[in-house]
């Protein structure tokens, strides 16, 4: 639990309503910290150092976002414009990577605004244990994932299939993703349980919901994804009470 809480406002808190994550047997699951955009409170956001830093502060995994420039090159972004986090200006969208992005600098921090493959590579080359959330806003274009499609391809024979999350908010991207990355499991990422199970049961792996909302399900959603074997992400846990409870659910949930 003392690591847990030394993630506070950091960290996703994950509990897992499954025994099997990527072919790894737990006899006791427990939830697992994900590096919210890595180490963000002490490191800019979405870099590779927040990444790396995060891991080495024992994350168990990440969560990082993308975006798409407008010469095809898919950058870890959170925000759709540059002068959130970086000495650019801009939309992402508009603005080219070769040329212009590759030479920016986050404002926070002065590091380089990394790109999908920069992220794959500390995947194949240091940590081939850990998994990351990609967070796929559904204000991106469709034509984001033919793109990291492409990326994660050429990186064959290597398989990031046990390594990655595809987090989807909008269901028209589903068909697409399937189509280009049919062995990338899909997370749901969302706010809306009667969504969740509307739109999304049956057709995910994994579903990542705002935790406020699961907390207060009275539906037998939770359940009805473990009679599925359905894994469950929860965001964003930052009180200790709520990483207590947590635990609490996940217990509830396997006693069932």
């Amino acid at each position: 639990m003392s690591r847990s809480l030394h993630f506070v406002e950091i960290f996703f808190i994950i509990f897992f309503v499954t025994s099997a994550v990527y072919g790894k047997k737990y006899r006791q699951p427990q939830p697992l910290c994900v590096g919210h955009r890595g180490y963000p409170v002490e490191y800019p956001e979405n870099t590779i150092l927040s990444l790396r830093q995060a891991l080495l502060l024992g994350a168990d995994a990440l969560e990082s976002d993308v975006r798409l420039t407008s010469d095809g090159q898919v950058i870890m972004l959170h925000d759709l414009q540059l002068e959130t986090t970086t000495n650019g200006t801009g939309l992402v969208s508009e603005r080219k990577w070769y040329g212009y992005i590759e030479y920016l600098r986050t404002t926070k921090g002065g590091q380089p605004i990394p790109r999908f493959q920069d992220v794959l590579e500390l995947l194949k080359k240091e940590n081939r244990g850990v998994f990351v959330l990609v967070d796929i806003k559904d204000d991106n274009p469709l034509e984001i994932i033919p793109a990291l499609a492409e990326i994660i391809n050429s990186y064959s024979p290597y398989d990031f299939s046990s390594q990655l999350y595809f987090g989807l908010w909008d269901i028209a991207f589903l068909p697409i993703t399937r189509k280009h990355l049919p062995n990338i499991p899909i997370s749901h990422i969302g706010s809306d349980l009667e969504i969740a199970r509307r739109d999304w049961f049956d057709q995910v792996e994994n579903y990542n919901l705002e935790y406020e909302f699961v907390k207060k399900d009275n539906t037998g959603f939770v359940n009805d994804l473990k009679k599925k074997g359905r894994s469950l992400f929860v965001w964003t846990v930052n009180e200790e009470e709520d990483i207590i409870d947590t635990f609490q659910v996940h217990r509830k949930i396997d006693a069932e």
